[in-house]
Parts: C-alpha cells; sequence; structure tokens
C-alpha cells in the first residue's frame, strides 16, 4: 500500500508512443452515461415533466422537495491536489498543454454557468410536475407567503445562489417585480455546525468518531480500493507516460475529478480525461461509495436512505465492475431527484 505523496517527479526517456496511448472520449457520452456529477441535459433542462397523479379523493396538503446545489467548481482540498499532480506532470510530455492548475482557491466551490441554471429548471420542473398542488397554494394565498412556502438552504454560497435560482423557476412571472416579474422570496439558512437539518453529519459527534475516524472497517476498506484498483491504474499511467518516481495511486481520484471539471467547466475531454480509460472510469467513479461517508452529498442520500430508496447491495472496495453496474441507485442518479410527501 502507497502511504506517502510523491512531491516531484520526472520523465525519463518517455516512450515515443506515450500520446498513442492517450484515450479519447466525448463530453456528452461522459455525462449521459452518468459517470461524473454532471445531470444529461436531457433531463436537467427539460420542461417536458408529467404532472403527478393521484386519486380524486386524495388531496396532497404538503409538499416536500429536496435537491442538490447546481454545478461548482472543485472544493479547497480538490485544488490543493490539484498543485500536487501540477509539480508531478510538470515534466510529463503528454500533459505539457494543459497539467498547470486552471481553477483558483478564491472561487473554490462557488457555482459554474450551468450550475446557476440547473436550480432555475429544477424549479420550473417542480412547478410542473406539482401543477395542482401549486396553483391552489397561489390561490389561497393570493402572494408569495413565507409562512406557507419555507425555502432553506445550508450557510454555503453556492446553495443560497441555487435557492434563489430554484424559486426564480418555481415563481416566474409570478411576481410583480421587473419586467420580468420576479417574486422575491425569503431564504432560511442556519450556521452549518449549527445545521441539524441539512449538515446532520457535520453535527453528529458519534458519526464523526466512529464513522470519520476510529473506524477499522474503512480503514480496511480503504486498503482493499487503494491496492486493487488505484494502484493497477497508477502503475499503467507511470509505465505509459514516463512517470518516475511512480505515480501515489492515491492521487489517481483526482485525476478523475479533475477529467469531470476540465468536461463541466471548459467542455474538453483532452487533458485529464485523456488519462484514463472508460474502465478507468468506471472504476473510480465508485470512489466516494467506497469511501463510506454516504457518498455525495451527505444529508440527501441519508434521506433517501430513511424513505427506502436505497435498497442496494452492501457496496465493498472489492466489487468488480460487472457488479458496480448492477447496483440502482448511485450518486450520480439519485442526487438529481426531488422527493414529495
Amino acid at each position: 500500500m502507497y502511504v506517502a505523496w510523491q512531491t516531484m517527479a520526472l520523465c525519463k526517456n518517455p516512450s515515443d508512443d506515450a500520446y498513442s496511448k492517450l484515450y479519447n472520449h466525448d463530453s456528452q457520452d461522459l455525462i449521459n452515461k452518468r459517470y461524473f456529477r454532471i445531470e444529461p441535459a436531457a433531463t436537467a433542462f427539460t420542461l417536458d415533466v408529467e404532472p403527478i397523479s393521484y386519486p380524486d379523493k386524495c388531496e396532497l396538503k404538503q409538499l416536500y422537495l429536496l435537491t442538490r446545489h447546481g454545478s461548482r467548481l472543485p472544493d479547497e482540498d480538490e485544488i490543493l491536489m490539484y498543485d500536487e499532480l501540477k509539480k508531478i506532470f510538470a515534466d510529463v510530455s503528454v500533459a505539457k498543454e494543459w497539467y498547470k492548475n486552471s481553477f483558483t482557491m478564491e472561487r473554490n466551490f462557488q457555482l459554474v454557468h450551468r450550475g446557476e441554471l440547473e436550480p432555475y429548471y429544477d424549479g420550473k420542473q417542480c412547478a410542473l410536475r406539482y401543477e395542482k398542488f401549486w396553483d391552489t397554494i397561489k390561490k389561497e394565498t393570493g402572494r408569495f407567503d413565507p409562512n406557507v412556502v419555507n425555502f432553506q438552504g445550508c450557510s454555503f454560497s453556492r446553495c443560497g445562489e441555487s435557492s434563489m435560482s430554484f424559486s426564480e423557476g418555481l415563481f416566474d412571472g409570478y411576481g410583480i417585480v421587473g419586467p420580468c416579474k420576479n417574486q422575491p422570496v425569503y431564504i432560511t439558512s442556519t450556521p452549518v455546525r449549527q445545521d441539524y437539518v441539512l449538515e446532520p453529519y457535520q453535527d453528529c459527534l458519534l458519526l464523526n468518531t466512529t464513522v470519520y475516524t476510529n473506524n477499522p472497517i474503512y480503514n480496511e476498506q480503504n486498503y482493499t480500493y487503494g491496492n486493487m484498483t488505484l494502484a493497477p491504474i497508477a502503475e499503467r499511467m507511470s509505465k505509459d507516460y514516463g512517470i518516475n518516481p511512480p505515480l501515489n495511486p492515491y492521487l489517481v481520484p483526482y485525476i478523475y475529478h479533475y477529467c469531470e471539471f476540465s468536461v463541466l467547466t471548459f467542455n474538453r475531454t483532452d487533458t485529464w480525461c485523456s488519462l484514463l480509460s472508460e474502465l478507468d472510469i468506471k472504476k473510480l467513479r465508485s470512489v466516494m461509495q467506497a469511501d463510506l461517508k454516504n457518498g455525495h452529498a451527505y444529508g440527501m442520500l441519508m434521506v433517501l436512505t430513511t424513505l427506502g430508496v436505497h435498497r442496494n447491495p452492501t457496496l465493498t472496495a472489492n466489487f468488480t465492475v460487472e457488479q458496480m453496474t448492477e447496483i440502482k441507485y448511485t450518486q450520480a442518479k439519485t442526487i438529481f431527484c426531488t422527493i414529495g410527501t
């Protein structure tokens, strides 16, 4: 098992065919196959939504909706690891045109343009899916009523912006402000370390002392994942692209992340993505589930699990690609949804 970060690397006599060992991908194909945390455009930006139906004797009185923030830029940890990879790939011939970090710490975790638009369409889709419910609310209140419609977001800029964008979509043309008839809304948020509703994993002492730390099961899974999944990919890259000292396997997931951010931000697959085969991407997609921290969007997946949506077999780090493919509920399929009760 590899335990130390490699902070520098030199290319020694890279093979003449290093460029021939790069991989070609289509960005939309990768997105449509749900290899990333990017919702396919076919569902993200459609207004072809079928209204929900229920028996005439039933009436929808309350609606609870949960959705994630829009697509965002890398976080602090991802940017710092990008700097580590920059040192390694500075002398790698196939990366000389694009190895430098394109993301700044000043804008970490902020929404990208696509991420500003996604929640707006979530709001539009919500209005269409629950059309009868919202028509009733608007008729009964006559205007936006913060005592009836409650918007709550985590106290991060990306979440606040997403909440605003969602409300714009939901109440599009319903208000009286400006030529577009915008509707001002009230959005509440609680400091992260005090938010027991949307950020419970930040505040649960038991979770933090038994899952995040002092967790022998996680340590075992991390070891297995590193040796069975990450090490072979790192060894192949080191050989194909002349990386010496060999690439640390625990940097490989960050190459996958930068592949994702390159697709999301620049619509490019000829940088970090070109180092990964489609099989590599399939394997690396499971990194957050293998991390045993409830996957992406912790609070959302906790709710989904409570509702019984997550009925997958226990995911372990030695899952084969075939077993991963058979998983019905994955992060990329479940985080882009709304829940109504």
